[in-house]
């Protein structure tokens, strides 16, 4: 049975633009420089979030529940950091659900800040930059 060639065309589609694309931000929070690299996806986005030791240490997932929508499903990928590191709580599974949720859509979040004590609210600090950006209009999704 001979395929046409509609079935396995790899020619780009010009219809729309569903290319990934990049951005990359950077804000002072407390003090710290926290660096931000999205890669915008189809109805997906990757972000890193690091300092200036420009790391991967954690993947962390979260994607909107079907039975759900306030409860996005979320996991670890991978997990880098010795057992001493690895806080209580998962800074990047808590930030790609919040993201889900508001995104409806699948996030793939890696945090990768040393912060300076557990009393810090850089954490929340980072998500209310990340809420702004997202109010002031820049896309997390294609």
């Amino acid at each position: 049975m001979a395929a046409t060639s509609a079935e396995f065309s790899l020619e780009k589609d010009t219809t729309n633009n569903l290319a990934p694309s990049t951005a990359m931000f950077q804000a002072t929070l407390q003090g710290l420089t926290v660096y931000f690299q999205l890669i915008r996806l189809r109805n997906s986005c990757f972000l890193w979030i690091g300092d200036s030791a420009r790391r991967v240490d954690a993947l962390s997932v979260a994607l909107p529940n079907p039975f759900d929508n306030k409860a996005p499903l979320v996991t670890a990928i991978t997990d880098r950091r010795t057992n001493d590191a690895q806080p209580v709580r998962d800074e990047g599974q808590q930030i790609a659900a919040k993201l889900s949720r508001k995104l409806g859509a699948q996030v793939f979040v890696t945090y990768n800040v040393a912060e300076a004590s557990e009393e810090s609210d850089l954490l929340t600090a980072i998500e209310a930059h990340l809420f702004s950006l997202i109010k002031n209009g820049v896309a997390f999704t294609l």
